[in-house]
């Protein structure tokens, strides 16, 4: 059996946000960018969208941040390849975009099953982030 090894790196840069826009964190996946909006707990992307990961509830290449649906209250990201997750201040977990192998974890999977929009992962709840 062949194993495929990904490795991303992270890289300190800039991020053009709007004026007076703050990010409280930001996530890279294969191809596209995910941060949260100090302010308000809000969800911004950019990038690829082919599979719905920038969850704007289109398909649409973004090159500017735009608005992830209606999310608020969220206080980490994190993004793979073509999905992105977030979680929120209550503990539980939204995910989007790729969903070939069930990497929304709402119990569907398949190459038709990707989510342009967030969706609840089921059975998390509780979850209050990193501590250290």
């Amino acid at each position: 059996m062949r194993q495929r090894v990904i490795l991303l790196l992270s890289l300190a840069c800039a991020l053009a946000l709007p004026k007076g826009v703050s990010a409280a964190a930001v996530a890279g996946g294969y191809s596209h960018t995910v941060v949260i909006r100090t302010s308000d707990g809000t969800v911004w992307s950019w990038g690829a969208n082919s599979n719905g990961q920038l969850g704007d509830r289109s398909n649409t290449q973004r090159k500017t941040p735009v608005q992830t649906s209606t999310l608020t209250g969220i206080v980490a990201v994190a993004a793979g390849a073509n999905h992105t997750l977030a979680l929120k201040a209550d503990g539980t977990v939204r995910a989007w975009g790729d969903d070939q192998y069930g990497q929304i974890g709402d119990g569907t999977s398949g190459e038709d099953a990707n989510r342009n929009a967030p969706a609840q992962v089921r059975g998390l709840s509780g979850n209050k982030g990193c501590r250290s």
